[in-house]
């Protein structure tokens, strides 16, 4: 049996389906939200999945959906006559009418560079496994999920950590891809026991010829746990989370500030920054919550009118890892961006409503509204404002 989630936009509300039919398609897909939400009705029903419509002939099979998958149903609009004449009673209404769609400006930049000194770098890991003390850092409370965290390669294939890496520059694709390829000695002991020394491959001084496996990089918090847990009767106070599993993940944005560079937003040298790829922008992390929950709350920017959309661009630099939608630089005529693993330092429902952008702009596209208030998008259900005609009376 197949399942997976969808988002109801226009209820907010998030319902799971499920169906065990081989070449189920879009249709069935509508059939089963609306068992659960008949006030939604098939013919009026649009399913987007990372902001693209699935069509009623697609089958379900091709789009790898997964139990964490999340869709979104949204409303069609409805057609509005026109032509029809307004009851008497009624005020006349004007169709919906606004400015012509323009899409968010997209950005593709080349991911950062890992220091070459990244076995002993500092890296900061957003961290659900356990409740943390808090980091102090110069006065400054942290969040507790926010952590310092330590990189451990492991072979792919075996686990260990005994594993050779390239001298050359890593990024944060390469990590967040499990591109790297190492030289693996866990891997090579075991194969060379397996065969008879004159079958074993060896290089020219006799050792032997290392097997090269695919390289994955692990983050492992390293904070400490409120409460310790007791295993074999030794008290834990290290949280130790990996990256590898959902609980723990890594930030590229948020560094530690070793080179003592003033904050944007604060003008002096922050312990912890939040940087923007690739102007080089920072600012205090207290400063990049706060400017993003004014600019969803459409306060941001100098004039205090801008709203989340015009803080978003649509990041073209492998969004299924990055974040399709991603926050901009603060700063004016910046073009630096602050990939969506580390909007995790953001309130819930605020990083939420980031990584569900796609389908407001989906609808958008479709002629659809926004709202000013709470910045959702829906389809309007009626023809439009009022348009108050006033009617002379006798005295």
């Amino acid at each position: 049996m197949s399942n997976a989630a969808v988002k109801i936009i226009p209820l907010n509300r998030t319902v799971m389906v499920a169906w065990d039919v081989p070449n189920a398609t879009g249709h069935h897909l509508k059939q089963l939200v609306f068992e659960q939400e008949p006030s939604l009705l098939v013919s009026e029903m649009r399913v987007l999945l990372n902001g693209t419509e699935i069509l009623d002939d697609t089958p379900l099979a091709s789009l790898n959906l997964q139990r964490s998958t999340l869709m979104h149903a949204v409303r069609r609009p409805r057609p509005v006559d026109t032509d029809a004449a307004p009851p008497q009673h009624e005020p006349q209404r004007q169709p919906w009418a606004r400015a012509p769609y323009t899409a968010p400006p997209e950005v593709a930049y080349d991911l950062p560079v890992i220091s070459e000194s990244w076995s002993t770098e500092r890296f900061f890991v957003w961290c659900l496994a356990c409740e943390h003390k808090p980091l102090e850092l110069e006065g400054q409370t942290m969040p507790h999920q926010l952590q310092y965290g330590a990189v451990r390669p492991r072979c792919a294939e075996c686990g260990e950590s005994c594993v050779d890496l390239p001298t050359t520059a890593i990024s944060w694709l390469d990590i967040f891809q499990d591109s790297i390829v190492g030289s693996c000695f866990a891997c090579t002991a075991r194969a060379a026991e397996a065969l008879p020394p004159d079958q074993q491959q060896v290089d020219a001084d006799g050792e032997l010829v290392p097997i090269l496996r695919r390289i994955r990089f692990g983050f492992h918090c390293r904070g400490e746990r409120a409460t310790p847990i007791v295993i074999d009767d030794v008290p834990r106070t290290v949280c130790r989370g990996d990256s590898l599993s959902t609980m723990t993940v890594a930030l590229p944005n948020v560094v530690l500030n070793t080179s003592d560079e003033d904050s944007v937003d604060q003008m002096y040298a922050e312990p912890v920054q939040v940087v923007f790829h690739p102007c080089g922008c920072r600012y205090s992390v207290p400063g990049f919550q706060i400017n993003v929950q004014l600019y969803a709350e459409g306060r941001g920017g100098t004039t205090g009118t801008g709203t989340l959309r015009s803080l978003l661009v649509r990041n073209r630099q492998h969004p299924e890892l990055f974040g399709e939608f991603v926050p901009r630089c603060f700063s004016a005529n910046c073009a630096g961006i602050a990939y969506l693993p580390t909007c995790k330092i953001l309130k819930p429902e605020l990083r939420e409503r980031i990584k569900e952008w796609a389908a407001v702009e989906a609808v958008l596209a479709d002629n659809g509204i926004l709202c000013p208030g709470c910045q959702s998008a829906f389809y309007p259900s009626s023809a439009g404002p009022k348009q108050v005609r006033r009617v002379a009376r006798d005295p």
